[in-house]
C-alpha cells in the first residue's frame, strides 16, 4: 500500500512539473493537460484526480500570467484581474463539485449547481469594465490588442469586447476542465459511469431560462443597455456551454449504440484538440449546442 502510494505521489508530482514546462511553450495551453491526464489513470478516487487536475490548470495560468504581467498597472489591469477570475472559476468549480459527489450521480447537474458563482463572478467583472472604475483597466486591454494589430484600430475594439460577452463561458470552461478530464479517465472502465454520461440531460425548464436570457440580451441591445446585453449574452452563453454538454452526451449515447465500449474520454478529448483548430473548432461547438437543444423535441437516442 505504502509503495503504492509513493509511487502515484511520484507520477503526480512528475506530472504536475511537465505540465509547468509545457505551459511555457508557444502551444502550453495546448497540451499541459496531458501529463496530468497520464496521471489520472492511476488514482482510482474522482476527488483526488479533480483536485489534481485543478492545480495543475491553476499552476499553469498563474505561470502565464505573471511573466506576462509583471507590473501591474493602468495597462495591465484589467487582464491581471480576467486571469484571477480565470483562477478563481477553476478552484470554485474544483470545490463546489467535489463537495457535491455524494449528492447527485449526475456529472452534469453537478457542473450546473458550481457554475451559478462563477456566472456572478464573470458577470461581476464584465459590469466592472463598462462602469467608470473600471474604465481604466478597459482601455488598458484596449492597447494590449492593439500591440498585435498596431495598424488596425478596430481590432482593439473588437477585442474588448469578446472579453467583455465572453467572460462568463471562458471562466466556466477554466472551471469544467478538470472535471470533464479527470471524471472520464478516472471512470474510463466503469460502464455505470460511461451510461450515465450517455443519459446526462438538462431540466426542460432550462431551455426556458435559454430563451428567456436570449430574448433580454435582444431587448437590451435594442433598448441601448450595454450593461443588461452583456449580462445577458454572458449567461447566454454559460447556459449555452451546458446545452453543448448536453449535445455531447447525445452524440456518446449514438457512439454507444454503433460501439458499446466506446469511451467518453476519447470523446471530451477529441473535442479538446478540435476546439483549437480555427473554424473547425467553432462548427463543432455549434454543432453540439443545436443538437443539445433539438433534443427537446427530437427524440435522439
Amino acid at each position: 500500500m505504502d509503495r503504492e502510494r509513493s509511487l502515484s505521489s511520484l507520477t503526480i508530482g512528475i506530472s504536475l512539473i511537465l505540465s509547468v514546462i509545457l505551459s511555457r511553450l508557444s502551444l502550453g495551453v495546448l497540451v499541459y493537460p496531458i501529463p496530468v491526464m497520464l496521471s489520472s489513470y492511476r488514482m482510482e478516487r474522482t476527488r483526488d484526480s479533480v483536485l489534481l487536475q485543478a492545480a495543475a490548470l491553476i499552476i499553469v495560468l498563474v505561470w502565464r500570467i505573471v511573466p506576462e504581467v509583471k507590473v501591474v498597472n493602468a495597462d495591465t489591469l484589467g487582464m491581471f484581474i480576467l486571469g484571477v477570475v480565470f483562477i478563481l472559476s477553476t478552484g470554485l468549480t474544483t470545490l463546489i463539485y467535489t463537495a457535491l459527489r455524494e449528492k447527485s450521480s449526475s456529472m452534469l447537474r453537478k457542473l450546473v449547481i458550481a457554475s451559478v458563482p462563477v456566472m456572478i463572478l464573470g458577470c461581476a467583472y464584465a459590469i466592472w469594465l463598462e462602469t467608470e472604475s473600471g474604465l481604466v483597466a478597459a482601455e488598458g486591454i484596449k492597447k494590449l490588442f492593439s500591440t498585435v494589430m498596431p495598424e488596425t484600430e478596430m481590432f482593439a475594439e473588437i477585442g474588448l469586447l469578446v472579453v467583455k460577452l465572453f467572460t462568463v463561458p471562458f471562466s466556466m470552461v477554466f472551471g469544467a476542465i478538470p472535471v470533464l478530464f479527470t471524471e472520464s479517465a478516472v471512470n474510463r472502465f466503469k460502464s455505470e459511469w460511461q451510461a450515465g454520461f450517455a443519459s446526462m440531460m438538462m431540466p426542460p425548464v432550462f431551455f426556458w431560462v435559454f430563451c428567456s436570457l436570449l430574448a433580454v440580451s435582444l431587448v437590451g441591445y435594442i433598448a441601448g443597455s450595454r450593461i443588461v446585453t452583456l449580462v445577458g449574452v454572458n449567461l447566454l452563453m454559460g447556459f449555452g456551454l451546458h446545452y453543448i454538454l448536453n449535445g455531447l452526451s447525445v452524440v456518446h449515447a449514438w457512439l454507444r449504440s454503433k460501439n458499446p465500449a466506446f469511451s467518453a474520454s476519447t470523446l471530451i478529448y477529441l473535442l479538446f484538440f478540435i476546439s483549437f483548430i480555427p473554424f473547425l473548432g467553432g462548427v463543432a461547438w455549434l454543432v453540439l449546442l443545436v443538437t443539445g437543444l433539438l433534443e427537446r423535441w427530437v427524440r435522439m437516442r
